[in-house]
């Protein structure tokens, strides 16, 4: 009887799991950025450590921002395959020296990754080539 009893809960723990996993993608998927279709004008800024600024102002009709970063020829096809950035305009974040590329979308972060950010008509997107692991 216990062997029978230790499998019912068994059986309810993975249910309940199953069904939480569910959820999680019903709400994701209901709640994630949409794309946005048509031309758009927008401004990719790299913000470096010397405090030089690139400025790339771009039109485009690339809906999600790893899109538009490809076709600009700005991030490498290993940065698109992995959906993060760690070289863009041909300057690589040399995580040694813990550096690495965090994002902005008009002056604040970003809450999605490149694949997930969808482009919008006049925004702006700032990449900060920013040193040490603590934020």
């Amino acid at each position: 009887m216990s062997e029978k009893k230790s499998n019912k809960k068994l059986l309810i723990a993975v249910s309940i799991l199953l069904l939480l996993v569910v959820v999680a993608g019903l709400v994701w998927f209901f709640t994630r950025p949409k794309a946005v279709s048509g031309s758009k004008n927008v401004t990719v800024i790299l913000l470096l450590a010397d405090e030089t600024d690139i400025v790339h102002q771009i039109s485009t009709d690339a809906e999600f921002l790893v899109d538009l970063l490809s076709e600009q020829s700005l991030i490498p096809d290993s940065d698109v395959l992995a959906g993060f950035v760690t070289t863009i305009d041909g300057i690589t974040a040399d995580a040694s020296q813990e550096e690495w590329w965090m994002m902005t979308v008009n002056g604040e972060f970003a809450n999605y990754g490149i694949a997930e950010l969808p482009v919008i008509d006049g925004d702006s997107y700032e990449f900060t080539l920013t040193v040490g692991w603590d934020f």
